[in-house]
């Protein structure tokens, strides 16, 4: 399967190792060692937001609601005018509510399948890849 990953931090990093062991993985944060990072764990690096436009399945894992709108939407940077329809848009960030539903509103004017999926378990469990996602 392939994958778009976006967010690198301490949950992200360890959830793309255990995911780039078994499926191809494309990956972007702003941080260059964190890119590497998981480019020695099996991904590859995304040098732009179109380089995602073959994925799967596009997961986030990033701080906050505004960095989530914006890594999908800004006009010139953002992520999903890449997708193809189709594609599943996985939320693993904890968000405000409204965003949320709106973020799902417009992916799904696009085509694109939202999952907003929350992830509980802290970075060991993460390591080990036995965190749960609360999907909604």
């Amino acid at each position: 399967m392939r994958f778009g990953f976006v967010g690198l931090g301490q949950m992200g990093a360890p959830m793309v190792a255990n995911l780039a062991g078994a499926n191809d993985v494309k990956v972007f944060d702003f941080s260059e060692d964190a890119m590497n990072a998981a480019v020695e764990a099996g991904a590859s690096k995304a040098e732009s937001a179109a380089a995602f436009a073959d994925v799967e399945v596009l997961i986030t894992c990033l701080p906050s609601g505004g960095i989530v709108e914006r890594s999908l939407f800004d006009p010139e940077t953002g992520i999903a005018q890449h997708l193809t329809a189709g594609t599943i848009v996985v939320d693993t960030s904890t968000i405000e509510y409204g965003l949320t539903l709106s973020i799902g509103e417009r992916l799904e004017a696009l085509g694109l399948t939202f999952l907003d999926a929350p992830v509980s378990g802290m970075w060991k469990r993460a390591q080990e890849g036995t965190l749960t996602m609360m999907i909604g």
